[in-house]
């Protein structure tokens, strides 16, 4: 029987951004496997779609559903994201599907923290710390980056306009957080975007 994590509630503040408030929300109790396969595979684009009822998501893109959303790591990676209680189940159904083949699914729930942030001046926040164009016509809804949050690793999605997710090593969670509302500070914006 695999190890669950505690409830915990979810943490939630709102910064005031200059005149565009930006919400900095932590998202709790969230389940990630790490799914490797030769993403080309027709085999494995038919276990996704019966398993994750999602397609593999192209080249720095990600898909979702109601229940999933998966992740384009690279050539060989996807990431599965569910409700933490769920992915176990997925976790069997998948090794299951995909016995025989070369391939491994590795659960790595509580190795990494997501944050929302939403606002009209996320991009600008962003920009602050990753050196990635943020402009609209760059980087669009359904997109994907792998990064650098100043001094660690990261990766980004765009979920709508102006709401973005961040996802993190747990070991990095409280310098991540320091980081995203000390540049969301009030009279610290600035104008990239």
């Amino acid at each position: 029987m695999p190890l669950r994590r505690l409830s915990r509630m979810t943490s939630k503040s709102t910064i005031d951004y200059g005149s565009s408030p930006i919400t900095i929300k932590e998202l709790e109790c969230i389940g990630l496997l790490s799914v490797r396969f030769d993403l080309e595979a027709k085999e494995f684009t038919n276990v996704m779609k019966s398993v994750v009822g999602l397609q593999t998501p192209q080249c720095r893109k990600f898909l979702t559903n109601k229940k999933y959303q998966i992740f384009w790591m690279s050539p060989d990676e996807v990431l599965v994201k569910g409700l933490y209680d769920d992915i176990f189940s997925l976790e069997i159904k998948l090794n299951e599907k995909l016995h025989g083949y070369h391939s491994s699914v590795v659960n790595i729930s509580d190795s990494r923290v997501f944050f929302d942030l939403e606002g009209k001046g996320v991009q600008n926040l962003l920009g602050k710390y990753c050196p990635v164009d943020f402009s609209t016509d760059s980087f669009k809804i359904g997109d994907f980056r792998r990064t650098r949050m100043a001094q660690v690793p990261i990766a980004l999605s765009l979920l709508a306009d102006h709401k973005f997710q961040v996802m993190c090593f747990t070991s990095v969670k409280e310098y991540v957080s320091n980081l995203l509302k000390l540049g969301a500070a009030k009279e610290s914006e600035v104008r990239f975007y």
